[in-house]
């Protein structure tokens, strides 16, 4: 179950940074909107990357 619990997360993680994509391209990519979207998906971006260290 680990296996296809971690596919379905990665697979979730690519569809919706695909999907934040089309917004900020919807809010122009120099908008302030859409620097306050790609700061959010920066952060939760190093989280994942934190949380994957640590379990190393």
């Amino acid at each position: 179950m680990t296996v296809v619990t971690v596919k379905l997360t990665h697979d979730l993680h690519m569809k919706t940074s695909s999907d934040l994509d089309i917004v900020i391209g919807a809010y122009g990519k120099n908008s302030v909107d859409s620097k306050i979207i790609s700061r959010m998906r920066s952060k939760i971006r190093r989280r994942e990357k934190q949380n994957a260290a640590a379990k190393d």
